[in-house]
């Protein structure tokens, strides 16, 4: 459109049906696009209604826009909870963009700067002062509710749909155009593809909320069964755990003069493991084998775990089979790694003087670094039948002396650190040992 007659009908001073329909039709329209906000969220559809305050704009002028500005308001009371201060700002904020849009919007259609195709400029400049007024008026109010800065909330919610605004704006106006050049016909047709545009979207949308809500209920059902089988596995795990305190208790009840030694080696070891970063689950698998770690003794001769004396080298050799015992008596359960590791490797030397497998230093588990030290100076500071129980600092002293050969430095001064911290209390019978909190 061009000439000096078609630029002042834009912004007509009266008002006909014609404008009066127009604007109703327009009224509706925002209608829709609030609606559809409400469906989908704020952060999708912020600014859709541009189109037809700026297509009100370009075919009554300001009073138009106002009055759809007055239509949505009210709209909005009936959508949402009905608050007269929420009325009040919505009206204010959608009253001052749609001026701002219909002041633009004026300014460069009088300029005329581009013929025939200004209207798309004037478009442009009225999507954006109105989504320049609405962000701004809106930027306190929401910077409050997020606590968030004022600049930062303004920048968040302008700068990102400013390209929007532009070509929603162009859409409004080019609505206005077609109203000018071609009559409510050409209104409805240049409009019908972006009104049937929000209409497919809000088909999609509902589907897709239909959708969340069933994959939200399976999700809830999922939870639930989650927290069923977690309860299960606890129960489980609580069994697992009395069936191996069970099966220690029966070493203890076998060899009187060791009852309480799994126990001790035990939570010695979990203070260990906990000092040095393990994580959790090490934690209970070392604690698992630690209590498991002699169970094997009960394959070896009574008179042999109870002589008092020095044992002859074929004794020996049916003590030291112990740890294969055990191993052979656990095989059928499903235990980790770590647990094994500290039931068959707990005599191992770093030197590779151990037994059964000869391991050295670098193939030894940590997990049975850990139960060597503590299993040997449990059993220095316990009494037995062939010596009485030693103090806790000559017990000290000889794992300093043997560290680097058959036990591990760093575990030696950790177990050191930990009793002289008061974390593991032992009394001179080991019988009394305490780890603390």
């Amino acid at each position: 459109m061009a000439g000096a007659a078609g630029t002042i009908a834009w912004t007509p001073q009266t008002v006909t049906v014609g404008t009066a329909l127009v604007t109703v039709i327009l009224m509706v329209l925002a209608s829709l696009t609030d609606r559809l906000g409400e469906l989908v969220g704020d952060a999708v559809t912020v600014g859709l209604e541009i189109v037809p305050f700026v297509a009100a704009v370009a075919v009554g002028g300001a009073w138009s826009a106002f009055a759809v500005a007055a239509a949505m308001t009210i709209g909005n009371q009936f959508q949402y909870e009905r608050n007269s201060a929420r009325f009040a700002l919505n009206l204010a904020t959608l009253v001052a963009s749609a001026a701002a849009a219909s002041a633009a919007l004026t300014v460069v259609m009088r300029a005329e700067p581009l013929g025939s195709t200004t209207w798309v400029a004037a478009g442009a400049a009225a999507g954006f002062a109105f989504h320049l007024v609405n962000a701004a008026t809106l930027a306190p109010a929401a910077s409050v509710d997020a606590e968030l800065p004022l600049l930062a909330t303004f920048r968040a919610g302008f700068v990102w749909m400013t390209p929007h605004a532009l070509l929603l704006g162009v859409i409004g106006a080019g609505m206005g155009e077609a109203w000018h050049e071609l009559g409510l016909a050409g209104l409805l047709v240049f409009g019908a593809p972006g009104l049937g545009m929000l209409l497919a979207i809000r088909h999609v949308v509902r589907q897709m909320r239909r959708e969340v809500e069933t994959a939200e209920a399976t999700s809830k059902e999922l939870r639930g069964l989650l927290d069923r089988n977690q309860d299960l596995l606890a129960r489980i795990g609580t069994q697992h755990l009395a069936m191996i305190r069970g099966l220690a208790q029966a070493v203890d009840a076998k060899d009187p003069y060791t009852a309480g030694h799994t126990e001790r080696v035990a939570e010695y070891a979990v203070a260990i493991g906990a000092a040095l970063g393990l994580a959790p689950d090490e934690l209970q698998e070392i604690e698992h084998g630690a209590l498991l770690h002699d169970i094997g003794k009960i394959g070896v001769p009574d008179d042999v775990l109870h002589k008092p004396g020095a044992l002859a080298s074929d004794e020996w050799e049916a003590m030291r089979r112990h740890p294969e015992i055990a191993c052979a008596i656990l095989e059928s359960m499903d235990l980790s790694p770590n647990v094994l590791a500290v039931v068959r490797n707990h005599h191992e030397n770093l030197d590779g003087t151990g037994y059964p497998d000869g391991l050295t230093a670098a193939e030894i588990p940590t997990a049975a670094l850990i139960a060597r030290v503590v299993d040997a100076f449990d059993a220095m500071t316990s009494t037995r039948p062939y010596r009485s129980a030693l103090p806790v600092e000559a017990a000290l002293a000889e794992l300093r002396r043997c560290s680097g050969t058959q036990f591990s430095p760093e575990i030696v001064t950790v177990l050191e650190q930990l009793i002289r911290q008061g974390r593991i209390e032992i009394s001179d019978d080991a019988s009394g040992a305490m780890v603390a909190d």
